[in-house]
């Protein structure tokens, strides 16, 4: 995935367009509680 490969060069702060599947919340949840800060949006079926 490209998010682990972003992950390596260990950035402070990591923007994802959108989060819409599985591994890509699970990365996005490891990399903030190891100290990045992630930006993204969320997709849902309603409000």
């Amino acid at each position: 995935s490209c998010l682990r490969s972003i992950l390596r060069q260990d950035p402070d702060v990591i923007f994802v367009g959108e989060i819409r599947d599985f591994e890509t919340a699970e990365i996005a949840i490891q990399a903030s509680l190891t100290g990045h800060l992630v930006v993204s949006t969320l997709h849902t079926n309603d409000s």
